[in-house]
C-alpha cells in the first residue's frame, strides 16, 4: 500500500527528510568533536601528564571513547574521571563549556593554579572532586550556579 504524499511530491520529500537527518547527525558530530577539542587543547597547552594516561586523546576525534571520558547516549560528555593520575598544569576555563558534565574527578594529582571561575556554568554537574591538589587562591563564587552539586 502506497501512502499518499502532500506538498512537494514524493522525491522531493525523500531529500528534504535525509537533508534534515544529516543536518541533526552533523551538528550532533560536530559537538561531540567540539568537546573533545576541549579536551585535547587542554592535555596540550596546560597539562604534563608523564604515565601518558591521556594518550588516546587525539584532536578532531569522537572524545567517547578516549579513556578516562564517559558520555552519555547522545554522545556528550558527562564525567571525565582523572583521579590520581600524575597530572599536573592547571584548570582550563573551557571545562567550562561542557555544558552536560556530571563528574570532574580530579583528586590526587599535582594541578596548581587558580579554579576557573567559568566552571560555574556547569549547571549539571553533580561531583568536583579536587581533593590533593594544589591550587591557589579561593574557590569561585559562581560554583554556587552549580545548583546540582552534591559532592566538592
Amino acid at each position: 500500500m502506497q501512502i499518499p504524499w502532500r506538498g512537494y511530491g514524493r522525491r522531493h520529500d525523500h531529500g528534504v527528510l535525509c537533508l534534515l537527518i544529516l543536518g541533526f547527525v552533523t551538528r550532533g558530530c560536530q559537538a561531540i568533536i567540539a568537546e573533545g577539542n576541549i579536551l585535547y587543547n587542554w592535555k596540550t597547552s596546560s597539562l604534563n601528564d608523564p604515565q601518558g594516561k591521556l594518550s588516546s586523546w587525539i584532536s578532531g576525534t569522537d572524545p567517547c571513547p578516549w579513556q578516562h571520558i564517559l558520555c552519555d547516549s547522545n554522545l556528550r560528555i558527562t564525567r571525565i574521571d582523572l583521579g590520581n593520575s600524575d597530572l599536573s598544569g592547571t584548570l582550563t576555563s573551557s571545562l567550562g563549556d561542557l555544558s552536560m558534565l556530571l563528574y570532574l574527578e580530579l583528586y590526587s594529582n599535582n594541578l596548581s593554579g587558580p579554579i576557573p571561575s567559568e566552571l560555574g556554568n556547569l549547571a549539571n554537574l553533580l561531583s568536583l572532586d579536587l581533593y590533593q591538589n594544589k591550587f591557589s587562591g579561593t574557590i569561585p563564587p559562581s560554583l554556587s550556579n552549580c545548583t546540582q552539586l552534591n559532592f566538592l
